[in-house]
C-alpha cells in the first residue's frame, strides 16, 4: 500500500481523538494528535507563569520555545507526550489546558514553530492527523480530508462521560464549549474551518461505529483498496 495521510478536522469534542484512534489501528498507521501538542506547550507555559493571551499581551517567545524538549511516543496505539523527559501525558486533558491550548494555537510564533514539526511526522509514513487546522495549513495536500463535527448540545454530554463529570456539570461544559468554538473559529491564525475538499461528517445522531465505518469507506474508496 502506498502511502498517504488523513486529515481529520473539527471543533472540540466532535469524537476526533477517538474516531482518529480508531481509524489508524484499522489501517495499521501513525496516529498524530496535533492537539495534544499545543496542550503540552500550555502545560509548560502555565507552569512557567507567562501569560497565554493572544497578540501583544503574550509572554511566549521563540527563545523560550526553544529551551523546550517536546517529544510523542506511541505506547500501544495511545500518544505519549514527553515534556523536557518527563511523560506529561496524563496533565494534558483539563478544562484549565483546553481553554489555554486555545489560546496558545492562537499565537503565530507558536503555529510556526510547531508547523515543520507536525509536516516531518506525517511525511515519515503513512498517517492520520488530527486537529483544527489539519486540511487548511498542516496538510493541505492530504490525500483523505474529514471535517467531524457535531451540535454543541451532544458534543457537551460526549465530554462529560469522558472526564467522568455529572451531568449538573452540564450548562458550565456547554457553555466552555462554545465558548471554545469561538475562539477556534474567529482566531487571526488559521481559524476552524472546513477546507474546501474537505468530507463533512456530522456525527450528532450517528453512533461510534457508524462514524468510523464512514471514515474507513472515505479513505478505501479515495485510495483505491
Amino acid at each position: 500500500m502506498h502511502k498517504f495521510t488523513i486529515a481529520i478536522d473539527g471543533p472540540a469534542a466532535a469524537g476526533k481523538t477517538t474516531n482518529s484512534k480508531a481509524i489508524a489501528e484499522r489501517f495499521g498507521i501513525q496516529y498524530i494528535d496535533t492537539g495534544a501538542i499545543y496542550r503540552t506547550i500550555s502545560l509548560a507555559a502555565i507552569r512557567a507563569g507567562k501569560i497565554l493571551l493572544p497578540a501583544d499581551q503574550s509572554e511566549i517567545t521563540q527563545e523560550w520555545l526553544d529551551t523546550l524538549k517536546i517529544e510523542i511516543q506511541n505506547q500501544d496505539n495511545e500518544q505519549r507526550m514527553i515534556l523536557n523527559e518527563e511523560d506529561v501525558s496524563d496533565f494534558l486533558r483539563t478544562e484549565r489546558i483546553s481553554m489555554a491550548a486555545s489560546d496558545c494555537s492562537a499565537l503565530s510564533i507558536v503555529r510556526k514553530h510547531l508547523l515543520k514539526i507536525q509536516r516531518d511526522l506525517a511525511e515519515s509514513k503513512s498517517s492520520i492527523m488530527e486537529g483544527r487546522d489539519i486540511g487548511t495549513v498542516v496538510l493541505p495536500d492530504a490525500t483523505v480530508k474529514i471535517f467531524l463535527t457535531a451540535s454543541p448540545e451532544s458534543r457537551t454530554i460526549r465530554r462529560l462521560l469522558q472526564l467522568g463529570l455529572p451531568h449538573s456539570e452540564y450548562h458550565s461544559m456547554l457553555s466552555s464549549i462554545n465558548k471554545r468554538d469561538k475562539q477556534d473559529m474567529n482566531r487571526k491564525e488559521a481559524p476552524l474551518r472546513k477546507a474546501k475538499d474537505a468530507i463533512l461528517i456530522d456525527s450528532t445522531d450517528m453512533t461510534l461505529q457508524e462514524v468510523q465505518d464512514t471514515i474507513f469507506s472515505i479513505v478505501i474508496n479515495k485510495i483505491g483498496i
